[in-house]
């Protein structure tokens, strides 16, 4: 009988990201009984409705890796069987999920956007998920036709932060761009691809010592990085591959092309690039 702590062979959802309903429902970890943190990332067991750390699941046991998928007849795909949750599910948090959209909806939607509400204030009032009101303001121009463009996301704040944008004196960040990159989403992706080609910042200096130095750490780095992207690619050279990416480059390529040995060494880096599609993907593979 599988314990509590054993989740080897639970069906499991990697990679999935911690809300504020998450975290009250769900409650802690199941192997070490810690608390989730918001907007974070933790492996989902939906048969047995809870959760686990990355890091927690990972000190377990190393797992052998998933067998190539067995070729199965084409079929539609259904929102019960292509979604971490069922509809069912979903609809408990959010009712109206995956209903169709009317008139009267983007009406409403435009007005609480043109009032100034936030995404989740409205996702809350029209009763579906933020992700689906972000898609909705997008696709219908809704930011165009109000004025007020898309908030800049957790994640480029965050991306921001990492690459030293709150570290530069004023006139430095107008250098980038007449506007403060934290206005929009779209200002924000302008600063982000900029600062990408700037010279590493002391944080990214500092994460790439540390990676060097854990004893988890795979290989070793070969040259210093002249920019932010080339620090950033070091440190995920050296860091191991998700578990969500190793599933998924199994899925691909099978164990005939990666060996197992070669498997418990993936990089995030090596991962990226061999889930990325072929146009982009530089050789990662000895000849």
């Amino acid at each position: 009988m599988t314990s509590e702590k054993d989740c080897g062979d639970w069906e499991t959802k990697s990679e999935h990201e911690v809300n504020e309903h998450f975290r009250k429902n769900i409650g802690r970890c199941h192997i070490c009984r810690g608390d989730f943190i918001e907007n974070s990332f933790v492996n989902w067991h939906p048969k047995e409705c809870t959760a686990c750390h990355n890091e927690c699941r990972l000190e377990l046991s190393q797992f052998e890796p998933t067998p190539e998928p067995r070729q199965e007849p084409r079929q539609e795909p259904t929102p019960e069987k292509n979604k971490t949750y069922s509809v069912a599910e979903k609809k408990l948090t959010y009712p109206r999920a995956y209903d169709k959209w009317d008139k009267t909806d983007d009406e409403a939607l435009e007005e609480m956007w043109k009032s100034g509400k936030s995404i989740k204030e409205i996702a809350e009032k029209l009763g579906r998920t933020e992700g689906a009101i972000e898609y909705r303001i997008r696709i219908k121009q809704i930011d165009v036709i109000t004025g007020r463009p898309m908030p800049v996301t957790e994640w480029q704040k965050k991306f921001l932060v990492m690459l030293g944008y709150d570290d530069l004196n004023p006139d430095e960040q107008k250098a980038l761009d007449d506007r403060c990159a934290y206005n929009s989403k779209k200002d924000a992706k302008i600063t982000i691809d900029k600062m990408r080609d700037y010279p590493p910042c002391q944080q990214l200096i500092n994460q790439l010592e540390v990676r060097k130095a854990h004893p988890h750490s795979l290989g070793t780095v070969t040259s210093d990085p002249k920019t932010n992207q080339e620090a950033l690619t070091e440190i995920e050279k050296l860091t191991s591959a998700t578990e969500y990416q190793k599933k998924k480059v199994l899925e691909k390529y099978g164990t005939k092309k990666i060996p197992y040995a070669e498997y418990l060494e993936l990089s995030m880096w090596k991962a990226r690039q061999l889930l990325a599609p072929e146009s982009i993907a530089q050789p990662v593979f000895d000849s």
